[in-house]
């Protein structure tokens, strides 16, 4: 995740120190006192690489969640929520969507297969669109409490 502010990184690994078996973390975890986590947190496992799914959907899962707020210590004495979970109630969830390098773009309703049979199909046939602009639709939906998007 790129320029995430530095306290919903400090938030997310406070709470997954304090919930590491929800997470399947505790055997991370309990190398760590709380603050010497939250600085591997930030360090190591919040720049590791995370998979999402092929082009056609998407799924983002909890590692690309950040908890925002507020904090334990903002939590109202009468609230029904426990003070270390508060922090979950307010999340931005991030995800990055790219198309693939080679792309081959062809004018809507082409027949592929009838240009195919009349000559060889390459990179420089004239049925591909060389210049314009794609426009990508999504479809965000949640599930089960986890996001998922489907492009189109």
């Amino acid at each position: 995740m790129r320029n995430l502010p530095k306290n919903e990184i400090t938030n997310n690994a406070l709470h997954y120190y304090n919930f590491a078996d929800r997470f399947n973390l505790k055997e991370i975890t309990s190398q760590y006192y709380e603050t010497a986590f939250a600085r591997y947190y930030a360090k190591h496992m919040s720049k590791e690489p995370v998979q999402t799914g092929p082009y056609g959907w998407q799924i983002q899962n909890w590692k690309l969640r950040t908890y925002r707020g507020p904090l334990a210590n903002q939590v109202l004495p009468n609230t029904m929520v426990p003070p270390k979970e508060i922090v979950t109630k307010e999340q931005t969830w991030y995800g990055e969507y790219s198309l693939p390098a080679k792309l081959y773009v062809v004018p809507k309703n082409s027949n592929i297969q009838e240009a195919g049979r009349v000559g060889m199909l390459n990179e420089n046939h004239q049925l591909f669109l060389k210049d314009g602009y794609i426009i990508v639709n999504f479809d965000i939906e949640t599930i089960n409490e986890y996001l998922q998007s489907a492009g189109r």
